[in-house]
């Protein structure tokens, strides 16, 4: 069984080779959408091909994330240590079975953990595979009118009310059941509408059980 990893990342900037990961936040999940694991952590200031990192002050301001939570959070050895032990847990029998990533506007995402793993001296696609899901180009696919494909607005398509959107683990839980509903739509059924939820949604994206995984 291929596994998913659902990622989110909060950054220090728009440019992988200057910005770090101030938060990374990942869940995997099979391919019926049970959780298998979970993993959210801050990261200390590092540094990036041999120099010091850049925090622009408007990304911190976007995201809410302060220095103190980033020179309180793990270094980054110990957190490349825990997402290569996890994605290796998941990594399937053959090749092809290595987990996929799962992100809304994944591109961007990919280049950040791209170079975390590399100051690790780690290629990422070692373990996991190359071959990844966007649930913005999902969304873009199902619903080619919206505005704007922001999380935000992709998951009120679908009925689910993203609260303190930018923490990577609240976008977490959003993407993962934003991409639940697309895939749906995939097998066979439909991405609800947010007036048609009923049972299948609380209108509102549950992260107690998100939040029950080993976090620091």
């Amino acid at each position: 069984m291929r596994h998913l990893i659902i990622l989110d990342v909060e950054t220090g900037g728009l440019d992988h080779f200057i910005n770090p990961i101030c938060q990374v936040s990942f869940s995997i999940v099979d391919e019926n959408f049970e959780q298998k694991a979970a993993y959210s952590a801050f990261i200390q200031p590092y540094r990036i091909f041999g120099k010091d990192p850049v925090y622009e002050p408007k990304a911190l301001q976007y995201n809410k994330i302060t220095m103190k939570q980033l020179y309180d959070g793990l270094v980054t050895k110990d957190v490349v240590k825990v997402m290569i032990e996890l994605f290796d847990r998941y990594k399937g029998k053959k090749k092809s079975d290595k987990p996929m990533f799962v992100g809304h506007n994944f591109s961007f995402d990919k280049g950040f953990v791209e170079t975390l793993f590399r100051t690790q001296n780690q290629d990422i696609w070692k373990y996991v595979n190359a071959n990844c899901f966007d649930t913005m180009t999902m969304s873009w696919l199902k619903w080619p009118d919206l505005p704007s494909y922001t999380l935000t607005n992709c998951c009120d398509k679908v009925g689910i009310n993203l609260v303190d959107a930018h923490d990577a683990e609240n976008d977490v839980a959003a993407t993962t059941q934003l991409f639940k509903e697309l895939t749906l739509s995939l097998r066979g059924g439909k991405a609800h509408d947010k007036n048609e939820l009923v049972d299948h949604l609380n209108q509102e994206v549950e992260l107690s059980s998100f939040r029950k995984h080993f976090k620091v």
